[in-house]
């Protein structure tokens, strides 16, 4: 039986008969889901039986779906009064004069009850016991930095509702009991001490109530390192930071894939280069760093770190983050955010090889300049692209990274690497400007037109030697384009730490170790389950087999534990 598929494939072609626009279209969608929602299982039936049918669920609940409810305000919609209250997030308005503890914990519990009902009717939620939360996740986000839209702070507390219905689709319900929490911080925004103060009083009235895991979400770059580092060391509460690690994890399963596709391929002779200077970039250096560190270790590679510092290139608007460049600074404003410093580039050789007196260095001159300097003859370029802004892997940019990359003639059959993962879709670095401005008010076809041509462009840039991944789900009917995307790491990572809780005292587990773990097995079903797939370039596994993936890498990921 396929009741829930035949009720969405008739809701859709209801919706097509009345003529609406794209968005009126996705927005009623989301409404009619939503409502669906209050019963669960129905809900997760109809997930089910789309991937069942080749169809993918995810586009609808996550990203690009629920962009139309993030938007919906800044739009002139008024999607509150149409989505049922149990399943709004809660959004909590920061204070600077007060933190009224008892008053942000009744409001925590209440929602928290609502959502016991929804999804334990037959059972009481005990709000007196000493940690009421103990079987309890939260998704939790400041909206400084929602999606690729930036700071939403009327509408962008959506974007937690979107992150716990991932968790509840893929576990099949196994992580369901999640409460999706924004703090709206315009009021505190402008004082980092008073905004990390508050946030950290929220966490620890969390840690109090007993939950089991807490997951940040859509922090703006510089409070997420700083509230991350600040969580790690004061609270027992398992923490992970999506953007910053859990983007890492997905991207470190596209690099092992290429390692794993191409023999010849060698880590120590390739140039990396992070595309955006932002939380994203940085967390994925970061974590890519600690990986590559063991396998350069374990490889007896030497002088590993001085490597990696030299092979990982770090670029944003104004270009290269090298020492002595002087774009961005202005007064007392510094070049460089703090969370950057460690990947500005400082070695001496590499920067006498720029003679631009502290001015930009784009990224194609990044390739053309640096480019014969750190590759090695069984190296390739991985370009990652985590910037929210497209127009920035252009046809010549591509033709120069495969330019570079020819100049050894042991590289050139090897591919180029590139992942264009912003999200939304329109924020992508592979559309250009024009592409970008049309696509969100395109209909599916002009869409599809849209992605068809840009996938076009990078293959004939790159001479067909490209391997490419998306943030948002992009197809053509000859090119092999995988969708990089989180959700196919951080519900595994939840349903770990849920387990972990559940039979430890609350402490804080190895998070890279866990996250290494996740990218390893979604590697081997990638192989084991989708081989075709992998043997034309995929560099990641589809949603197909989510469910069990998704079990699957949170057991192993807590076998690696031990």
């Amino acid at each position: 039986m396929h009741e829930m598929l035949d009720w969405w494939l008739n809701l859709n072609k209801n919706l097509d008969s009345q003529k609406l626009s794209t968005q009126e279209k996705n927005r009623l969608l989301y409404i009619e889901l939503s409502r669906l929602h209050l019963d669960p299982t129905k809900w997760r039936a109809w997930g089910k039986q789309l991937l069942e049918n080749g169809l993918d669920p995810f586009p609808y609940i996550y990203t690009p779906g629920i962009g139309t409810a993030i938007l919906a305000h800044k739009e002139g919609f008024d999607i509150d009064s149409q989505i049922p209250k149990s399943i709004k997030p809660l959004d909590i308005i920061a204070d600077p004069q007060n933190f009224d503890e008892k008053k942000i914990k009744e409001i925590i519990l209440q929602k928290a009850s609502k959502l016991y009902r929804l999804y334990q009717p037959a059972k009481t939620f005990d709000l007196n016991k000493s940690n009421p939360l103990s079987d309890w996740g939260v998704v939790i986000t400041n909206k400084r930095r929602v999606l690729g839209f930036g700071e939403v702070p009327d509408g962008g507390e959506w974007i937690v509702r979107g992150k716990v219905d991932c968790y509840e689709m893929a576990t099949e319900g196994k992580v369901s009991l999640m409460i999706p929490l924004a703090i709206n911080v315009e009021s505190i925004k402008k004082d980092e001490k008073l905004h990390d103060k508050y946030i950290s009083q929220v966490l620890l009235l969390l840690e109090s109530l007993g939950v089991s895991f807490i997951q940040f979400e859509d922090f703006d770059g510089e409070s997420a390192f700083r509230i991350l580092e600040w969580s790690r060391q004061n609270l027992h509460t398992p923490v992970f930071n999506d953007d910053i690690e859990g983007t890492a994890w997905i991207i470190l399963l596209a690099k092992l894939a290429a390692y794993a596709r191409y023999p010849s391929l060698r880590f120590k002779d390739s140039l990396f280069i992070f595309h955006g200077g932002g939380g994203a970039a940085v967390g994925t250096a970061n974590f890519l760093e600690k990986y590559l560190l063991k396998h350069y270790e374990e490889h007896n590679i030497p002088e590993a770190s001085s490597l990696i510092h030299k092979q990982f290139l770090m670029t944003d608007s104004a270009g290269l983050l090298y020492e002595g460049r002087t774009v961005k600074s202005k007064g007392d404003k510094p070049e460089f955010k703090s969370f950057q410093l460690p990947w500005v580039l400082k070695n001496p050789k590499l920067l006498s090889k720029i003679n631009k007196n502290g001015g930009s260095v784009s990224l194609k001159e990044t390739m053309e300049i640096l480019g014969p300097e750190i590759l090695g003859p069984h190296g390739t370029i991985f370009l990652i692209g985590l910037s929210t802004c497209p127009d920035q892997f252009t046809e010549l940019v591509i033709k120069t990274a495969r330019q570079v990359l020819d100049q050894h003639p042991e590289r050139k059959p090897l591919p180029l690497f590139i992942d264009s993962c912003s999200n939304p879709t329109y924020k992508t670095e592979i559309l250009t400007n024009q592409e970008s401005q049309k696509f969100p008010s395109s209909s599916p076809e002009e869409k599809q037109q849209i992605i068809t041509k840009a996938i076009e462009r990078i293959f004939t840039a790159a001479d067909g030697r490209v391997c490419l991944t998306t943030g948002s789900p992009m197809h053509h009917p000859k090119y092999m384009v995988s969708q990089l995307n989180n959700f196919l790491g951080f519900p595994a990572a939840g349903l770990a730490l849920l387990n972990y809780q559940l039979s430890t005292i609350n402490s804080q587990l190895d998070i890279n170790r866990l996250g290494e773990s996740i990218a390893n097995t979604c590697l081997k079903f990638l192989i084991e389950k989708e081989k075709d797939r992998f043997d034309q370039g995929a560099l990641c596994p589809t949603s197909k087999h989510l469910f069990e993936l998704t079990q699957t890498a949170a057991q192993e990921g807590l076998a690696h534990q031990i």
